[in-house]
């Protein structure tokens, strides 16, 4: 349990603060911005699994 924390706050977090930070920035649909953290969040627990 705390090497899976330890492992979405190293990756995750960026990652998700990148999306988001695209997002703002490219003044991209919100659609985008669900299907990119989807992608990314799913992508995470492959990762922690």
């Amino acid at each position: 349990m705390y090497n899976s924390i330890q492992h979405f706050i190293e990756f995750g977090t960026k990652k998700i603060e990148k999306r988001i930070r695209e997002f703002i920035q490219e003044k991209k649909d919100l659609a985008d911005l669900v299907l990119g953290l989807q992608e990314e969040l799913n992508a995470l627990g492959r990762d922690i699994i």
